[in-house]
């Protein structure tokens, strides 16, 4: 009698235990499945479980091992009891549903890019690099302060500029020059020129400062997530802004995609996991951050034209939001663009890449109409043939400083006139 007490308690701990074991194994598989792979740690002890279809044949064995005890050796456990086994089912039809769905998502070819995340406070960027270049997270690259670059040293805010003091003097009114590497050529780039061009004949009362933020290859989404990062925080009162020929460059991926968002802790988990799964990129491009998804680069550039207009639209927003003073700037072009930007596999013809970047400029005379920003229109002062010889081999950027010294003079007159204004 004592003997098949004993046996038969010790049959229902072992199906108390395969229930168990039952139920965590359909947590685990849910969960290897959507974090990819799933980390566990308990205390000293790390699991790392990665993905594997195999997985998937965990829980059906143990619930036929069971059902083959409990046959032979009759018993209770936890399966007995109703809400055990409506969690057991919630969680296996949940999991059946949504792995259903992406295998049909993935045999129809969907697929969407989403941009990356990275935790608030938890960016890392590479300090090791001894190139111009440093991998950044949120601007995808950045120049590295000390960095040699043709006779000129990145200073300690990260441009190829003089050092400047971060904070600014009470009475000084600084002119941040922002822009790729057309806005960042020259020793000194013309943000130099116009320093000295603003301190020689000052357009109003106070010291006047300029100097440059530009970054070469930066296009105008990475220009507008700087501003926000770091520009905001020098206090500037004009902000010149030219973008434009990296944003029309071949990628195979917008920017917006590549860059990474800044999230909370606890939105990052649900972000990562729609990230990763084709269901989250379809739930995610139908919710209000559509915005994010990319389902395709149909236009094959690193900013499309829309975006670059919605860009700069933003960009003057931002600046005027801090008090400041945008100026938009196109950019110049030689009649000619040579054709090592094909062999670089930047555009498909250099044809594409004159009609591409015109097409560019007409967006940023758009913009500054439409948002009443002042102008200055390279593009078309410099069109003429007695400019052919302000540029270089490559047909963008100058080949001598009296083209960068134009440039600072156009930015001093537009200043001056904005002194000058009610």
């Amino acid at each position: 009698m004592a003997c098949g007490v004993a046996r038969k308690s010790k049959m229902r701990i072992i199906l108390y235990i395969l229930d168990l074991a039952f139920l965590a194994a359909l947590i685990i598989v849910l969960a290897a499945w959507l974090m990819t792979p799933l980390t566990l740690s308990l205390g000293p002890i790390h699991l790392v479980i990665p993905w594997s279809a195999a997985l998937i044949l965990v829980p059906p064995v143990i619930l036929v091992l069971r059902v083959v005890i409990h046959r032979y050796f009759p018993g209770n456990g936890i399966w007995e009891y109703s809400a055990f086994r409506k969690v057991s089912l919630a969680l296996a039809a949940t999991f059946l549903f949504f792995f259903g769905v992406e295998q049909c998502l993935k045999l129809a070819g969907y697929e969407a890019h989403v941009p990356p995340i990275v935790i608030v406070g938890q960016k890392e960027s590479d300090t090791q690099s001894d190139g111009l270049y440093l991998e950044d997270s949120l601007l995808l690259f950045r120049f590295r302060p000390g960095a040699e670059f043709n006779g000129r040293t990145v200073n300690r805010m990260g441009f190829l500029d003089r050092e400047v003091d971060p904070a600014k003097k009470p009475g000084t009114m600084r002119v941040i020059c922002m822009g790729d590497s057309v806005t960042g050529q020259g020793i000194p780039p013309y943000s130099g020129h116009l320093n000295a061009k603003l301190a020689a004949a000052p357009p109003g009362a106070g010291t006047w400062e300029s100097f440059n933020m530009a970054v070469h290859g930066y296009t105008s989404v990475q220009g507008l997530r700087l501003f926000e990062l770091q520009a905001v925080n020098l206090k500037p009162d004009i902000v010149a802004i030219m973008y434009g020929w990296n944003d029309h460059w071949l990628s195979p991926l917008p920017d917006s995609n590549r860059m990474v968002r800044e999230v909370s802790p606890g939105r990052a988990i649900l972000y990562r996991i729609l990230r990763m799964k084709r269901f989250g990129q379809l739930l995610l491009s139908l919710s209000s951050q559509r915005s994010l998804v990319q389902k395709k680069n149909a236009s094959g550039v690193r900013v499309p034209l829309q975006e670059y207009e919605q860009t700069l639209m933003r960009f003057v927003a931002e600046v005027r939001a801090v008090g400041a003073i945008p100026i938009l700037m196109t950019s110049p072009r030689a009649a000619k663009l040579s054709r090592a930007l094909v062999h670089r596999k930047l555009t498909s013809s250099v044809e594409e890449a004159i009609r591409a970047h015109d097409e560019y400029n007409d967006i940023v005379r758009k913009v500054a109409a439409d948002t009443n920003t002042p102008l200055i229109d390279l593009a078309r002062k410099l069109s003429g043939d007695q400019y052919a010889g302000l540029f270089s081999g490559d047909g963008i950027h100058f080949n001598s400083s009296s083209g960068i010294v134009l440039m600072a003079e156009e930015v001093h007159q537009k200043i001056g006139e904005l002194a000058k204004a009610p």
